[in-house]
């Protein structure tokens, strides 16, 4: 089955919530935009309610889909069973309301696709919507937009729009990241506006405008490999440091993009701070641009 863009749209419910029009294919045992030959034909799952349970009640809910495609199996028997590559769609448009974010992804249940053509399907979640460990993940053409990841049993959630785990990796193109927030001011333990980064990202032709953290990295915190070329990190802010980008320890590459008025009101940085790790930036005519940062202390 050819990839295929993807009307699936995950908007804002006021609080919290993720905005898309997007080709998304999740991936868990590899990028696999093309099967192989020979390849077993991917497994349907077809969603047929807008409900958000885990009810035995012959409607296969998201939820149950997914947790199918991950488990490779009919654990939930109102969806058909994940069998490898599965590819997961809607019989129905209309809101499915989360009352919590949709199940983890891991590298154990073969490559997910979400495939909304033909229908209108409005998804609205809290936290971090993309919740990736040992997956892999591919968006084109999306928007996270005033999502919120907020204290929840005492535990701070990181990463309000994306939490990449250990060994997950995420490519990002042409996509928005506008008005997400980690944390809760004046609580300092917030981190990632936007993104935490603790797998491989690769950002290109993003932009990341008016988003916020309670510590560090307005929009990104990063750990281990980013990559952000011909994007745009505008008018972010961070109540400690790096409000355009906190790097904590990873190789971060920075190719052809643009750093303009992001805001580091603590120990400063207000584009980027830098707290071990590698940072390489390209030569002209690729080179970033930094512009008007505020900052208290030390930082780009």
């Amino acid at each position: 089955m050819p990839y295929r863009t993807l009307p699936v749209v995950i908007r804002s419910n006021g609080r919290r919530a993720l905005v898309a029009a997007f080709g998304l294919l999740l991936s868990t045992g590899g990028l696999a935009l093309n099967p192989q030959p020979g390849r077993a034909h991917a497994a349907g799952i077809v969603v047929t309610s807008l409900a958000d349970t885990l009810t035995a009640d012959g409607q296969c809910t998201l939820r149950e889909a997914l947790a199918n495609a991950q488990a490779d199996s009919a654990v939930h028997a109102d969806c058909a069973g994940g069998a490898g590559f599965d590819v997961v769609t809607f019989s129905l448009s209309g809101v499915i309301a989360l009352a919590s974010p949709l199940p983890q992804l891991d590298s154990t249940g073969g490559a997910i696709t979400i495939d909304g053509v033909g229908q209108a399907v409005t998804v609205d979640g809290g936290g971090a919507v993309v919740n990736l460990h040992g997956a892999q993940m591919v968006v084109t053409g999306s928007s996270f937009t005033a999502n919120t990841a907020l204290l929840a049993g005492g535990t701070v959630l990181n990463g309000a729009g994306v939490r990449l785990g250990a060994a997950a990796l995420l490519h990002v193109s042409n996509s928005t990241f506008n008005g997400n927030t980690a944390g809760q001011d004046p609580v300092p333990w917030g981190n990632g506006g936007a993104l935490v980064n603790q797998g491989t990202g690769t950002f290109s032709a993003t932009t990341f405008e008016s988003n916020h953290a309670s510590q560090d990295g307005g929009t990104i915190y990063n750990r281990w490999p980013l990559t952000i070329t011909n994007s745009t990190l505008r008018g972010n802010t961070a109540l400690d440091s790096g409000a355009g980008l906190k790097n904590n320890g990873g190789a971060v590459v920075v190719i052809g993009s643009t750093f303009t008025a992001n805001d580091g009101r603590g120990e400063g940085g207000g584009g980027l701070s830098q707290d071990g790790g590698s940072l390489t930036m390209a030569t002209a005519p690729y080179r970033a641009t930094w512009r008007g940062h505020p900052a208290k202390a030390v930082g780009c």
